[in-house]
């Protein structure tokens, strides 16, 4: 599905686009960096960390992926969260990664279930 960045609101479902935009605005968007290439490569933290790589000509979308198990005939809301922090131009141009994230570090879930068997009334 090809579509323009300056009108994806528009151009994919509502409800995935209010749940990326939630995500942005949360600060669920831990990297992102444009690759000698020109892609897009981003980890977006959801209920585990995942990689979106994004292909633009010019100013439209040409490619998506997501590393999520929401294996839908449209984007998913970790794409439309990328697809904002590229639209209000929080991207940095780079050959290489310059941090990777720690994936021993633990999930909310993850946490809260620990919380949770430590201090079993406060959640």
């Amino acid at each position: 599905m090809n579509f323009p960045i300056k009108q994806f609101e528009g151009s994919l479902p509502q409800k995935t686009v209010m749940k990326g935009e939630v995500y942005w605005r949360t600060g669920s968007v831990k990297e992102i960096y444009k690759d000698e290439r020109g892609h897009y490569i981003a980890s977006v933290l959801g209920q585990d960390l995942y990689q979106v790589k994004l292909t633009m000509e010019g100013q439209i979308v040409k490619h998506h992926s997501c590393s999520c198990p929401h294996k839908r005939k449209y984007v998913c809301h970790h794409i439309v969260a990328a697809l904002y922090e590229i639209e209000n131009g929080f991207v940095e141009e780079r050959k290489k990664p310059v941090k990777s994230y720690n994936s021993s570090r633990k999930t909310w879930h993850q946490l809260k279930g620990l919380l949770t068997s430590l201090f079993p009334f406060s959640f």
